[in-house]
């Protein structure tokens, strides 16, 4: 430490020479003045100086005699502001630094005080930003908060369902997660069964629309009536690549293609393993794109996993438990798969379904021997789960995967009633370089104490920066107004979004900000005397308006093969009824869901729904029947029965028909509902519980709605009909009751239906 100092001190002493011959030859104010003696006065400034007289100078907090030439001021912090200081100089002839004589400098404390650091801004260059900023502080509609993470298997989606969005390239994705389940009664009567499993993945964004993946499972089960009780499944692998690409705004499709991996049981190597090949077809649509305001993503799966792994068994023929421990599959399966997620702050939840379809499969059995249907056995869950983004490149999963199969069948693995899943995720750049920041630095000059002290500042400046609210890129050429200033707006330039404001006067300011084709914004903003605030402002696209698909209909009416004047009207859902011109050209219509109405004199009405479809023409064809003349009643009788009294239901030949979502009932199901009315009557029916049902498109308490009000609709006619109060009772279930799967229109057409049941006769 000691030899330090010395050194340096050395060193401060050599460069003193040095020093003083620069400022000598410098030019500055200093040139000219010569060393002062006590008691005599100047030198000329001109012709060979003399000598330096023997004395020592005076010392530097002295003060000089009232004829010595005041040195230049400089503030110090000692000495007041009216104090000279006193130092020496060469004369401007002596231009050697060898031959030149020792000089006094000013002391160190008489220099300019360094600038004063007024501000520090650090911003992220765009493109650099983490790998996954937290979401924690995030604004609700943020399209940030929904995170690019690695599914269960590696692959970029939600839990087991993918997404044809893999986010930014260069991004490595880890994963692991866990699996738990115990129930009785499973996959058997009098089994016990638990089953745990972990999944190992990691995937690799090579660009934005290519990634691959790869993931390895190990799974423990015990079950009382397996042999043995515990079975452990060790080295299934998956290796995928997968290709997505944005076509339009906010859609994106892609290509996955899944290479499986089973090795057999008691087996170490391949020899006796299984592959398989999982090709399947990505969708996914940001609803971003559709409105900022609505912070959902929605991803469809559809494929085909070729995998029979019954090999397994080599021979032997596997119990149920035993299928469900090693999960083998006798058949191929048609994959299809969905999930949607909301981006929330802190959070994102979502749900998903999944089924797997076994392709080829008949004659299925039971553990207990009896016949069991496709689609009673197939795989089918729904899961419900939450992705916790607060935390910056780590992802936190937690959901359970509700089972909505609960039948057995051998060849089949058993569906869990439950399965409870969590995971971690963390992503990271292996080869990037971090965030590039740029750091902006405000300094003020300090002026010398000796000067008179600047005013203090009396206005500061706003700057900010303009960004797309969906991208966040920048935006170049946005106009920036001051509101309550009369000032012209400013714009921001063309690399960074950045702009800066005039000198305004303390206080809060409003900033209007528009560029044409955005939503204009505006901002707040606090301008501080002598401070630059600084501000965000995201803009967000407006929404292109989007013009209507076109269809074209055509209606045929005749009877007896002749065409008739009728009243034909199409109606799609609440909207109201569109003529049609019967037998005429075809009829331009929006594309969409229509109920078709034909009246005409003397024929019974009829009703039919159809769908017209965008850019094709569709033709509909009617033929009516004459009206028959009424009885004596006034009710015409009908041409033949329609209603049957069964043990405890009136069963009906035809559906009860409505507008469409709606509680009207269409004119054709008049003679229908008479004859129910007349089904009471004849047969003395003391309590009827008219039912309505709806097929599952839309909201549940939609759906339990408008079943609720048909089936009310139905009572009111019969009413009418003499039928009394306490006979009749309307209830409705919604999509609670299907008779048959919503998956084809058929189906969902066959759950849309009123029954009655008879409750009392």
């Amino acid at each position: 430490m000691t030899n330090r100092l010395l050194a340096g001190l050395c060193a401060a002493l050599l460069l003193l020479p040095a020093t003083a011959f620069a400022q000598a030859a410098g030019g500055d104010d200093w040139e000219g003045f010569k060393p002062a003696a006590s008691g005599t006065a100047p030198a000329p400034a001109t012709g060979t100086p003399p000598p330096p007289p023997p004395t020592a100078p005076a010392p530097a907090n002295t003060t000089a005699p009232a004829s010595t030439t005041s040195a230049k001021p400089t503030s110090t912090s000692t000495a007041p502001a009216s104090t000279a200081a006193t130092t020496s100089s060469t004369s401007a002839a002596s231009t050697n630094p060898a031959t030149a004589p020792m000089t006094t400098l000013a002391p160190l404390d008489n220099k300019e005080p360094a600038p004063k650091l007024v501000s520090t801004k650090e911003t992220v260059q765009p493109g650099s930003e983490p790998h996954d900023p937290s979401t924690l502080h995030n604004s609700l509609t943020d399209p940030a908060n929904l995170r690019d993470a690695a599914g269960e298997n590696g692959q970029v989606g939600v839990l087991h369902v993918s997404s044809a969005h893999f986010g930014r390239a260069g991004m490595l994705h880890l994963s692991a997660s866990g699996q738990y389940f115990r129930s009785n009664d499973f996959p058997v009567l009098d089994a016990s069964d638990t089953r745990t499993a972990g999944v190992f993945a990691g995937g690799y964004n090579f660009t934005n629309w290519l990634q691959a993946y790869v993931n390895y499972t190990v799974a423990a089960n015990t079950n009382t009536k397996s042999a043995p009780h515990l079975i452990q499944d060790q080295g299934d692998a998956q290796v995928g690549l997968a290709a997505g690409y944005e076509v339009y705004k906010g859609l994106s499709l892609g290509l996955d293609a899944r290479l499986l991996l089973s090795p057999g049981t008691g087996n170490q190597d391949v020899s006796r393993s299984v592959f398989g090949f999982a090709p399947t077809a990505l969708v996914t649509y940001d609803f971003h794109a559709l409105s900022p305001q609505v912070p959902l993503r929605a991803h469809v799966n559809l494929g085909v996993v070729l995998d029979k792994t019954t090999s397994f068994s080599n021979g032997h023929t596997l119990t149920a438990a035993e299928e469900f421990a090693l999960q083998t599959q006798k058949y191929n399966r048609f994959q299809i798969s969905g999930a949607l997620e909301a981006g929330l702050p802190v959070a994102t939840p979502y749900i998903e379904y999944t089924g797997f379809i076994p392709l080829g499969a008949s004659d299925l059995i039971a553990p207990d021997n009896t016949s069991v249907s496709t689609g009673e056995a197939f795989n089918e869950s729904l899961g419900l789960g939450v992705r916790v983004t607060a935390v910056q490149d780590l992802t936190i999963n937690a959901a359970v995967d509700l089972g909505l199969a609960r039948t057995v069948a051998y060849g089949i693995p058993a569906t869990m009633p439950w399965n409870l899943l969590f995971g971690v995720t963390y992503t990271v750049d292996p080869f990037g370089t971090g965030s590039n920041k740029v750091v902006e630095k405000t300094y003020e000059k300090q002026a010398p104490a000796a000067l008179a002290a600047a005013p203090a500042p009396t206005t500061g400046r706003v700057e900010g920066t303009a960004l797309d609210g969906v991208t966040g890129k920048p935006i170049s050429g946005v106009l920036v107004a001051f509101l309550d200033h009369d000032l012209p707006p400013v714009a921001t330039d063309a690399n960074r979004g950045h702009f800066q404001s005039y000198e305004l006067a303390p206080g809060a300011v409003k900033l209007n900000v528009q560029h044409e084709g955005y939503q204009p914004a505006t901002a707040d903003a606090t301008v501080e005397a002598g401070k630059v605030s600084s501000v965000e402002v995201r803009l967000m696209p407006e929404a292109k308006p989007v013009a209507a698909a076109m269809g074209n209909l055509i209606v045929k009416v005749t009877a007896r093969k002749k065409p008739v004047a009728a009243k034909v009207t199409a109606t799609a859902g609440t909207g109201a009824p569109i003529d049609i011109p019967p037998n005429a050209p075809a009829t331009a219509l929006p594309a969409g869901h229509y109920t078709i109405t034909v009246l005409a004199d003397g024929f019974d009405a009829q009703s039919k729904e159809v769908d017209v479809a965008a850019e094709k023409t569709g033709t509909e064809s009617f033929s009516l029947k004459a009206a028959k003349a009424p009885a004596a009643d006034g009710v015409a009788a009908p041409k033949k029965p329609m209603v049957v009294v069964i043990k405890n239901k009136i069963v009906i030949k035809q559906q009860v028909h409505f507008a469409t979502n709606k509680a009207v009932i269409l004119r054709d199901s008049y003679t229908l509902l008479d004859q129910v009315a007349d089904a009471i009557k004849t047969n003395g029916l003391k309590h009827v519980v008219v039912e309505g049902h709806t097929d599952n498109v839309g909201a549940k308490d939609a759906n339990l709605k408008l079943s609720q009000d048909r089936a009310a609709a139905v009572r009111a006619y019969l009413l009418k009909k003499g039928i009394g109060e306490d006979a009749l009772e309307a209830k409705g279930f919604g999509d609670s009751k299907p008779i048959a799967p919503n998956m084809t229109a058929k189906g969902r057409e066959m759950n849309r239906r009123v029954e009655f049941t008879i409750t009392e006769k």
